[in-house]
């Protein structure tokens, strides 16, 4: 899905929720506005990322770029359009849960820049529909376009991110039940201009410090993203719901675990941003999502998060008890 709510002009031919061409579910925005160009020179701030935090200090290889990073999003279908308008309007009747929550995590055996402490900030909000768990992160993103068809960035990175962290299921078991409901997890980006959880900015591939470095496409960071970088921010938004670095030796929550160097197969997107997430990437979410039901007068547990196998590549869902590629 691309983003909810995307910015919208004067002559944008997006519509109203419920009509054919909702904003909420374009694929592609016609934005009136002139393009901006991309911020130079920022340093890159840190909350997490598989960049060098220190412009020009390269400490690992350079990553070759992967995927055609410059290809619109696919066209969506009517019922796809229906169907997602249809869960929309079912999650509008239900009560969300903020979620805002910092959490320190202190690296070692890295190269000296990321040897300390670092806050993960944790922010989204959730909701449940009839079918699903909607997992939504607010975001203020910057209107620049890039690829072949000037496609608005916004629109790929959105669609990215839900492809990169599909496939993923919670399941609750409600007091006095003996069955469990599975809520397949949709996470999901709303583009606002007011109310974010996180403001993005968009960064040049060429900037000192950027490019070269370990992230794709100048991604360096939570919020600071590449303009050509269609891969790691969906790393970044593990940070938005969480997770810290699954590489070097990290203390989280007293817990210390050493996962080694970043991008191993089989490591799951928090070390390798290609891969698909981990059951334990949803950790904070288990976690509140009995608040969560409790806001919608229902009680019960939590009994288990299901995510692909280790090593699968983004993009999976459980269907009928097996893993299928979207």
């Amino acid at each position: 899905m691309p983003c909810i709510n995307p910015r919208k002009t004067a002559q944008s031919n997006c519509q109203g929720p419920g009509t054919p061409t909702a904003c909420s579910f374009c694929k592609t925005i016609k934005a009136a506005a002139p393009s901006q160009s991309p911020s130079k020179g920022q340093p890159p701030a840190r909350t997490g990322n598989l960049a060098s935090p220190l412009p020009g200090s390269q400490t690992q290889s350079p990553v070759p770029r992967t995927g055609n990073l410059a290809a619109a999003p696919p066209s969506i279908s009517l019922a796809e359009l229906r169907q997602a308008q249809q869960t929309h309007q079912a999650a509008a009747l239900q009560k969300v849960l903020e979620v805002d929550q910092s959490m320190p995590e202190t690296i070692s055996d890295g190269p000296p820049a990321w040897n300390k402490t670092f806050t993960i900030k944790a922010k989204f909000a959730m909701q449940v529909t009839q079918s699903d768990l909607i997992v939504r992160i607010r975001l203020k993103m910057p209107d620049v376009r890039w690829g072949i068809g000037e496609v608005p960035a916004m629109n790929v990175w959105c669609s990215k991110v839900n492809i990169a962290w599909a496939g993923c299921s919670l399941f609750w078991k409600r007091q006095g039940t003996t069955t469990e409901k599975e809520y397949p997890i949709k996470v999901e980006i709303e583009v606002v201009e007011s109310g974010q959880h996180h403001t993005i900015t968009a960064q040049d591939p060429s900037t000192v410090g950027h490019g070269a470095t370990a992230g794709l496409g100048g991604t360096t960071s939570m919020t600071n993203w590449g303009v050509l970088d269609g891969i790691d921010i969906a790393h970044e938004v593990g940070h938005m719901l969480g997770n810290p670095e699954n590489y070097f030796t990290v203390v989280f929550r007293n817990e210390t675990k050493r996962w080694g160097a970043a991008r191993q197969a089989g490591m799951g997107i928090m070390n390798n941003p290609a891969e698909s997430p981990l059951a334990e990437h949803f950790l904070l979410v288990k976690e509140k999502f009995p608040d969560l039901m409790q806001l919608n007068a229902e009680q019960g547990t939590v009994t288990q998060i299901k995510a692909p196998p280790p090593g699968t590549k983004s993009g999976w869902k459980l269907v009928n008890g097996g893993w299928v590629q979207t």
